[in-house]
């Protein structure tokens, strides 16, 4: 557990092999994040309060790259988004419309 003078946190949990797996890290204006991490060191699911006016919560895939995306902010509501392996979206609710569907309009 870390502190700082300015106003600044950090809480980390590490597991017998001395690599980090969760960390906290907080701050009194901008919000905070948590973080998950793998066993090989990658950003599993991040929860943050660090948006315009929001937050999300955003779990990765194995590749790195997120998977899926729930998020929620003052002038836009919530959104789910559900990404394929290469970041293309999928899913997203609510819905939105694809170029495709618009060349069709």
């Amino acid at each position: 557990m870390k502190a700082s003078d300015v106003n600044t946190g950090v809480v980390s949990v590490v597991h017998d092999d001395n690599h980090t797996r969760a960390t906290m890290i907080s701050n009194e204006n901008e919000g905070g994040e948590i973080m998950a991490v793998t066993p090989d060191m990658q950003v599993g699911a991040k929860m943050t309060g660090d948006m315009p006016g929001g937050g999300a919560v955003i779990v990765n895939r194995s590749n790195g790259r997120p998977g899926v995306i729930l998020s929620c902010m003052d002038k836009l509501g919530g959104t789910v988004i559900v990404n394929d392996a290469k970041g293309k979206i999928q899913a997203c609710l609510p819905a939105t419309k694809r170029k495709s569907d618009e060349e069709q309009d």
